[in-house]
């Protein structure tokens, strides 16, 4: 069912401890807005709420066919990955870095973009970081990405049962929306049987270890399955979608980036929660996600960015 919600905020809920960007937003039921009061904490200060909305989100993340669950214990070394990705894209000169957290396949593609002119982000990247030290004190840098991406993060790890089966499933639909599309416009490893690129890049034998990450509709944005692959020699990486070129990517952040700089009198109090706003519009840039309905023009939140475009051979490692 798709059922649209609208919800008003009054200005009087930010003194609750709600932290949000937007002061009205309308989406489809996955991009429901996460509301949380945390009025009720546990010993390491994670909210009641946090811990419904995470068993919410490990509950919607389910491996497609050619993949079995697995325990691997990697969860802190993946929430290390989605840090290093969101440092990377607010980091000046680092867009070539940003790519390096990809997969092969999506790296090889991007080969040519890693050399392209960013000046232009730059410049959005360095307005970003002063309003950011200004703001919170310190340069804009997560060292501990626990903190940040946390219960509401809910991971699920596993490995490649059947090769010939996952190229067709992977990377997964990061949206409901997505995944109503098309096969051919899925940007899977493999469409209708052919493979997209140099098959040797794929990095989906059997055994492999991969990973998903429910990144959790918040500050008006949609929530995202995110697609990780293990590589060589230890290290896991994003796995994008096989259409979307490093131009394409390039152009998204600067969007998102764009945005989220715009809005900096409304950047949230909580300096971490300002790196899961940040990390939330990087991530969407990323799969290539739209904008909810509704977050357009003279109503945007701070993290809506309006309509944006969507995602190296190992030896195999586990």
């Amino acid at each position: 069912m798709q059922r649209r919600i609208s919800i008003l905020f009054a200005a009087a809920t930010m003194a609750t401890g709600l932290v949000v960007f937007t002061p009205a937003v309308r989406a489809e039921d996955d991009t429901k807005t996460t509301i949380e009061h945390k009025t009720t904490t546990d010993d390491r200060g994670v909210s009641a709420s946090i811990k419904v909305d995470a068993d919410r989100g490990a509950d919607m993340l389910k491996f497609p066919a050619g993949f079995t669950t697995k325990d691997l214990g990697e969860d802190k070394d993946i929430r290390k990955e989605l840090a290093n990705a969101t440092e990377e894209a607010v980091a000046h000169n680092h867009f070539d870095n940003l790519i390096g957290n990809f997969v092969d396949q999506d790296r090889n593609r991007m080969k040519e973009a890693k050399n392209s002119d960013v000046t232009a982000l730059n410049e959005k990247i360095g307005e970003i970081r002063r309003d950011w030290k200004a703001k919170y004190g310190r340069d804009f840098d997560i060292d501990k990405e626990t903190m940040v991406f946390n219960e509401q993060f809910a991971i699920l790890q596993g490995e490649v049962a059947d090769p010939n089966v996952a190229m067709a499933n992977w990377p997964v639909p990061a949206t409901m929306q997505m995944a109503a599309k098309p096969a051919d416009e899925r940007g899977t490893a493999v469409v209708a049987g052919a493979v997209q690129g140099d098959k040797g890049d794929i990095n989906l034998e059997r055994g492999r270890n991969v990973a998903l990450v429910r990144v959790p509709a918040s500050h008006g944005l949609p929530a995202l399955t995110l697609s990780l692959i293990h590589e060589l020699p230890d290290q896991w990486r994003i796995d994008l979608p096989n259409n979307i070129t490093g131009e394409q990517l390039k152009s998204n952040l600067l969007t998102h980036l764009t945005h989220v700089a715009s809005m900096k009198d409304k950047w949230p109090a909580d300096e971490n929660e300002a790196y899961r706003a940040v990390s939330h519009h990087i991530f969407m840039a990323l799969y290539n996600v739209d904008m909810p309905s509704g977050s357009g023009d003279s109503s945007r939140d701070a993290t809506g960015a309006g309509g944006t475009g969507t995602g190296a051979s190992d030896t195999s490692s586990k």
